[in-house]
């Protein structure tokens, strides 16, 4: 765990700048699977498919920004497994803007098809571009009998000339509360992308989920936005 937190901040040191306003695999703007503050923008609607190996698993999502502060998502995820198919609802609104520091409140909810089951949580998260770069610090609640706290830390920035972007997280939780092959919470979990923007409507996804863990998986995927 120790180890897995200063690699974390290491990488969060590096000066550079993020790509804010892209969905992560459960829908909500974010890193790899954490959200982070900047909400989509009023009227962009975003679309995307990742393919994750293992099981394997599809992961569909879709999100729409009302305002330029709020956002309402969604996502699919179809594997074997007996808990699947599992369906992702949520919304997140940038309530404080102060400088280098933004704070949003978000509302999730996971549902369970396979366990007839669903979670809902709450969460907050901070912001801050001091190290030229996005660096996030989530806590939440979900509610179910385990009273756990939900803590992440998230960075992002630009490797390479607005076009090639460097997303990870770190978390004591998996995105999907009904738990992954993907994810171990019991060592934390940390996630890694590379994001290749196309232009302003293409983003491509590749990484790997749970990297420092033996149960590490790929992850490859598209995003689409459209400005409507």
């Amino acid at each position: 765990m120790k180890v897995k937190v200063l690699l974390f901040l290491a990488m969060m040191l590096s000066p550079i700048t993020y790509l804010s306003s892209t969905p992560c695999l459960p829908g909500s703007t974010g890193t790899a699977t954490m959200p982070t503050t900047p909400a989509m923008g009023q009227g962009n609607l975003f679309l995307g498919v990742h393919y994750i190996t293992g099981e394997p698993t599809t992961v569909v999502n879709l999100g729409y920004g009302l305002t330029p502060k709020w956002e309402l998502t969604g996502a699919f995820e179809s594997e074997d497994t007996e808990p699947a198919p599992f369906f992702h609802l949520g919304t997140k609104y940038n309530y404080y803007e102060g400088g280098s520091i933004n704070s949003s409140f978000g509302l999730g909810m996971t549902h369970s098809s396979g366990l007839k089951d669903s979670k809902f949580s709450i969460y907050n998260v901070i912001g801050s571009s001091a190290f030229s770069g996005l660096f996030s610090v989530g806590i939440g609640y979900t509610f179910d009998e385990s009273s756990y706290l939900n803590f992440w830390m998230g960075f992002s920035a630009e490797i390479f000339r607005e076009v090639l972007y460097f997303e990870s997280d770190f978390s004591n939780f998996p995105y999907r509360y009904f738990g992954s092959d993907f994810a171990n919470p019991y060592r934390g979990i940390v996630n890694m992308l590379l994001r290749l923007k196309l232009g302003q409507i293409v983003t491509i996804d590749m990484g790997s989920l749970d990297i420092l863990d033996t149960n590490r998986e790929f992850c490859l995927g598209i995003q689409l936005r459209v400005s409507l």
